[in-house]
């Protein structure tokens, strides 16, 4: 997922959740905490200004699930400007919520239940 940044300051990530469901059955969650630099994110950038980052979250899918058409993620991540806003000496901390939807096609489906079943 790439987010983009077109602010003058700069943030690093502090932390990060996430659900993944197939339907309305949660398939994998996961979290990423800066401090520890532990998780089960593979990336969660850092925000330059005016510039783009990227968060990555890798789905592992065991079985076959009754309706492997809709897929949703739903999380937050927490960014802390690196330096204090101007205007009020603090520091900024936004959260991003994420929630998307993906619909597999037909092919997508055929090919996500061949890998599954080898597996």
């Amino acid at each position: 997922m790439r987010v983009i940044n077109r602010t003058y300051h700069s943030f690093e990530a502090e932390e990060a959740a996430i659900k993944c469901y197939c339907g309305n059955e949660e398939v994998d969650k996961g979290t990423w905490d800066r401090k520890t630099g532990s998780g089960t994110f593979d990336r969660v950038d850092a925000l330059p200004n005016f510039g783009d980052g990227k968060i990555e979250f890798h789905v592992p899918v065991a079985k076959v699930y009754n309706n492997l058409e809709k897929w949703n993620l739903e999380g937050t991540v927490k960014y802390k400007s690196n330096k204090p806003v101007i205007d009020t000496g603090e520091y900024a901390i936004p959260e991003i919520g994420i929630c998307l939807e993906y619909v597999l096609s037909e092919k997508q489906i055929a090919n996500l239940k061949e890998i599954v079943e080898i597996v």
